[in-house]
């Protein structure tokens, strides 16, 4: 169950990454690109961690580095929930637990980067613990 749970964790962490890349510019979800000149990651780039581990963590056009944030976002969101696992592996536990601290570490990079709380994330997050709240 930990390599599931490291390998959710790390599929999340791609998508906070691509979230905080992505809906401070434009409110939604868009393919991952260059910060300064917007053009598109190659595949390998789209995961920071193994953008630094193929040599793919440079921009194919303008030679921007990818950034050391988005491999400590991808391990955190790897080590994070372990930790909960083995704190709480009851699934009714974890699962609701894992969520709620992706939610927080895509909200606390938007604001540590943008200085944002964006209204589009905060409302589906309202909902849904007000959901997982009330069970």
């Amino acid at each position: 169950m930990p390599i599931i749970i490291a390998f959710v964790g790390y599929l999340t962490g791609i998508l906070v990454n691509a979230l905080a890349d992505s809906l401070p510019r434009s409110r939604q979800l868009e393919g991952p690109a260059c910060l300064e000149c917007g053009a598109p990651r190659r595949s390998l780039a789209w995961s920071g961690l193994l953008a630094y581990l193929s040599g793919n963590h440079v921009c194919a056009y303008c030679a921007t580095p990818v950034g050391y944030r988005a491999p400590i976002v991808e391990a955190s969101a790897i080590l994070w929930p372990l930790v909960l696992y083995y704190i709480e592996p009851s699934p009714l536990i974890f699962w609701p637990s894992f969520l709620l601290s992706m939610y927080f570490l895509l909200v606390i990079v938007i604001d540590y980067e943008h200085r944002l709380i964006l209204f589009v994330v905060t409302v589906p997050a309202a909902i849904v613990i007000a959901v997982v709240g009330s069970l």
